[in-house]
């Protein structure tokens, strides 16, 4: 099962993460990208259940450490991003396998959302949420350009966008959480309204992040400006810094 930790923003906790790789000295997570992309102080909270929600959980937890984390890679078609953070990962940390095609899971197939659905308001309360994939999406974004998408049966949160999609019985990441579709219309059979769209959840395939994953890699195997090479090595410590709710 994948870990999911919770990310912030300007010391805020502003939607989930997954663990996908280790590379050198960093860790590599996926997120959403809207969550994000507005800010250059990003972190990855760890709380004690060390992002595996098969574990206890303590709560409320108030304070957590959280590693610095960069901006390495992203898809803004997709909604996409691999943050990097300098960390090791234990000889036994798991690493999920990544969906290969867009189509790999079925209509009707069972999956499980980890994620941390309250993390906005301050909570580091993971959650594993049962659903099904109920449609296999296609958006256009623009001409020539189109996302592959699953559409879920379960409810959005706030705190779930970057939260990981797991088939149920491959254990595989299918996808990773965009959120619903916003803003809520009201959905049409021809003129005949039948509901409205504020609970049709979407994640993006997960097969996008095998490009991501190498041109993470790549960056961050690029040589770096000394400024950003100190502003890196300022980042760390022996103990990464506390993470407060407010």
């Amino acid at each position: 099962m994948a870990l999911v930790f919770p990310v912030a923003a300007r010391e805020q906790l502003v939607g989930s993460a997954v663990l996908l790789a280790q590379h050198g000295s960093h860790l590599l997570f996926c997120t959403a990208l809207h969550i994000i992309e507005d800010f250059d102080d990003i972190r990855i909270a760890v709380p004690p259940h060390q992002g595996n929600c098969a574990l206890p959980q303590t709560y409320p937890v108030f304070q957590a450490p959280a590693l610095a984390a960069q901006l390495v890679a992203s898809n803004a078609f997709a909604d996409i991003a691999i943050v990097a953070a300098e960390a090791q990962t234990g000889p036994n940390t798991p690493l999920p396998r990544i969906a290969t095609a867009p189509a790999q899971i079925a209509v009707g197939s069972e999956i499980i959302v980890l994620g941390y659905p309250f993390a906005p308001v301050g909570s580091f309360l993971q959650t594993w949420s049962p659903g099904f994939v109920v449609a296999l999406a296609r958006r256009y974004v623009l001409e020539g350009v189109t996302v592959d998408e699953l559409v879920l049966s379960i409810k959005d949160q706030p705190g779930l966008s970057g939260a990981a999609v797991i088939g149920r019985q491959d254990g595989v990441v299918h996808g990773v959480l965009r959120g619903a579709f916003s803003p809520p219309e009201v959905l049409r059979v021809g003129h005949i309204p039948i509901a409205t769209d504020f609970s049709v959840t979407i994640a993006t395939s997960g097969y996008y992040l095998h490009d991501l994953l190498k041109t993470a890699k790549e960056t961050l195997a690029a040589p770096q400006s000394p400024s950003a090479a100190r502003q890196r090595t300022e980042s760390r410590g022996d103990l990464p810094p506390t993470l407060g709710r407010r």
